[in-house]
């Protein structure tokens, strides 16, 4: 299955690496990193895993995730700790903190 996540606002589908590119920062309570659509800029929410990542949205009060959908990513490799999130795709590599 492809990488390609849609913007939960104007539908446009992006790679998994340009959302990644636009993440920053980890919303730990969620467990997730917000990041802007590479396309029109809004705040999308990734969920990510080892194999797979999902977009979605927030929740009010307490924040929770809630994936719109998700998508096989067979070389995602995620190393969540509780301070750090670090994310690797093929030879690109993330972090995202708190």
């Amino acid at each position: 299955m492809t990488d390609g996540l849609p913007c939960p606002r104007c539908g446009g589908t992006s790679d998994l690496a340009s959302w990644l590119d636009r993440a920053d920062k980890r919303l730990a309570p969620a467990g997730c990193v917000r990041a802007a659509c590479p396309r029109c800029e809004a705040e999308a929410h990734l969920a990510l895993r080892s194999g797979e990542a999902a977009i979605g949205s927030l929740s009010p009060a307490p924040a929770l995730f809630r994936p719109e959908r998700r998508v096989n990513v067979a070389d995602l490799a995620v190393n969540a700790r509780f301070d750090l999130t670090a994310v690797a795709l093929g030879a690109r590599r993330w972090s995202f903190a708190n």
